[in-house]
């Protein structure tokens, strides 16, 4: 029998077929798929208690490890905030302080997600408050990255360090001014923390909020800091963030949830997890991470959850992103009803079209062919349709044959105009520089009949 079966009811919850299974072959309840996955994690991850309480009972290895994200069962479900599955798992011997490369305990996963109870739990069966994952990173920071107020306050009252430096000489304090977190500032403050203290670029806090595009976090730490006298040297000394920056490893958190949410959606079967991606996409997204924010709303698009698809795609189209533009743009379009925004679709078009994008022009032309909250222009859709061609979309081709037979619609005027456009696109793209030519499009498209 297919060992693929028992994974797939354990992650369903079918406990009567697991059951089942288990009788006809009592060995499938060590069997792992191609992602090193056990039944176990399969039920744990998808919160089945009573299937994982079955397969405990007949012996399931507690601690054994995907290969994926090299976890047990406790770190999956720590990181869930499933109190009963902690519990359950827990009482049949798992590792409490098991860690994944990154230095990940169960703890460690249950602080970061602010599951104060589950926390608690594992605290009181001996897990390791003084736990740190690989760039030395202890819970506090982990906690006051994300905002944890209630799990911050737990950790202080069991002795954490509240100045405690990373790898970068970052501590709690510069984490939550990254974050914005004032909630969290305001715990490790009221428990003696050093506003003052140094990373190793010989940033404060507060610099650390200014630059991180955080205004009210670093005006209300600048406040608090009012006595020292090196503050304002620091702010002005400091250099802006950069690639080369230290200052960049709070970005490494929220890469990290971003590929981890790409890993969950791109397999296949019980491995496939849409709504953890879900949330890992929305925590990363929240504190900023651009291409989790497109991510996430074509995730949300696909559902069909439309309203809140074009609120992360529009926080992605706004700083930049031009698939997100493509995106949001197609949203705007094909979804219908109150949805349906023509002017939006254009706006989000140019700003891509802008970049060089040969889909956003392809659409673009559209637009402009039927007339869709712009003024019907076949010249214009020909010209759009030929730079989609020279930005790269060579689909774009069938678009300038599909035009060209509505122009006998259009005046001399306006194929006078489109002639000599379409010679300066063609002297433009001789030069090989399609930037200038997306351009020179865009820039001069609103003056075209």
């Amino acid at each position: 029998m297919n060992s693929s079966n028992i994974h797939e009811a354990a992650k369903s919850g079918e406990l009567e077929k697991v059951k089942a299974l288990l009788i006809d072959n009592p060995d499938l309840v060590f069997s792992k798929d191609e992602f090193g996955s056990t039944p176990l994690h399969a039920a744990t991850q998808s919160g089945h208690k009573d299937v994982a309480d079955l397969l405990l009972a007949n012996k399931a290895d507690v601690n054994a490890k995907d290969i994926m994200f090299d976890r047990t069962a406790l770190q999956f479900a720590a990181e869930k905030g499933d109190k009963e599955l902690v519990a359950l798992l827990l009482a049949n011997k798992a590792n409490v302080n098991a860690t994944s490369p990154e230095g990940k305990t169960p703890l460690y996963l249950a602080t970061r997600y602010g599951h104060k109870e589950v926390a608690e739990l594992l605290l009181a069966s001996g897990a390791d408050i003084n736990t740190k994952d690989q760039e030395g990173g202890t819970l506090l920071h982990s906690a006051a990255y994300k905002g944890q107020k209630d799990v911050a306050e737990l950790l202080l009252a069991l002795k954490a360090d509240v100045d405690a430096k990373d790898k970068n000489g970052w501590t709690p304090l510069h984490f939550a001014a990254a974050g914005g977190h004032k909630n969290v500032g305001e715990v490790l403050l009221t428990n003696a923390a050093d506003i003052n203290a140094k990373n190793v670029t010989g940033r404060v806090p507060w610099v650390i909020a200014e630059v991180s595009g955080k205004k009210d976090m670093a005006e209300w730490l600048r406040q608090r800091a009012q006595g020292d006298s090196n503050t304002t040297k620091l702010a002005s000394s400091a250099p802006p963030l950069n690639e080369n920056n230290k200052e960049r490893n709070i970005l490494m958190n929220m890469n990290e949830e971003f590929e981890l949410a790409q890993k969950l959606i791109s397999v296949t079967g019980v491995q496939r997890n849409e709504d953890e991606a879900v949330r890992l996409l929305t925590s990363a997204g929240q504190a900023g991470h651009v291409k989790a924010q497109a991510l996430l709303g074509s995730m949300l698009r696909n559902c069909g959850k439309i309203d809140e698809a074009k609120t992360w795609l529009g926080k992605a189209a706004d700083s930049g992103d031009t698939g997100a533009q493509v995106e949001l743009g197609m949203v705007c379009v094909s979804s219908g009803g109150r949805h349906t925004d023509y002017n939006k679709a254009h706006e989000c078009w140019q700003a891509a079209a802008r970049a060089g994008t040969g889909m956003a022009f392809a659409n673009l032309g559209m637009l402009y062919a039927n007339g869709l909250g712009v003024k019907r222009s076949p010249t214009k859709a020909v010209l759009l349709a030929t730079t989609a061609v020279f930005a790269g979309n060579q689909e774009a081709s069938t678009l300038v044959k599909d035009f060209t037979p509505l122009l006998k619609q259009s005046s001399p005027n306006a194929i006078r105009q489109m002639k000599e456009s379409l010679s300066k696109l063609e002297s433009l793209a001789a030069t090989g520089d399609n930037k200038t030519v997306c351009c020179w499009m865009i820039d001069n498209l609103s003056s075209l009949e």
